[in-house]
């Protein structure tokens, strides 16, 4: 992830973070209400209400919420992944998160969905 190059709970390159997604929404002029409030609850740390996020068209752009974890926290992440070929991805919201926080995510997120980042 070249994009987030440090957690931002610990300062820390992301090599040996744990990952995993949170949820996804559809990023469209259409779809106004869905992401304004996906990214509602993402800034609000409203986990519970965040992870119901779960539609992603791969012929569109999303929001990809994702949780990078370590032992001090983490860092929440929301991209705005992009359709087009040959543009970039775009970081939209790069926070700090508690211990808590990745706690409660990991009763959200089933334990096979987490995965290690190895350089």
């Amino acid at each position: 992830m070249q994009m987030v190059p440090k957690c931002s709970a610990c300062n820390s390159a992301i090599s040996g973070h744990r990952l995993a997604e949170i949820a996804t929404a559809v990023f469209t002029k259409e779809n106004v209400d869905g992401w304004t409030e996906f990214l509602e609850h993402a800034r609000g740390r409203q986990w519970a209400d965040l992870r119901r996020f779960q539609e992603f068209k791969g012929d569109r752009d999303d929001l990809v919420a994702i949780v990078l974890a370590c032992d001090e926290g983490g860092s929440l992440i929301v991209v705005r992944s992009v359709f087009e070929l040959f543009s970039a991805d775009e970081l939209v919201v790069l926070n700090a998160i508690t211990p808590n926080d990745v706690g409660t995510l990991r009763t959200l997120i089933a334990s096979d969905h987490w995965h290690r980042i190895d350089d």
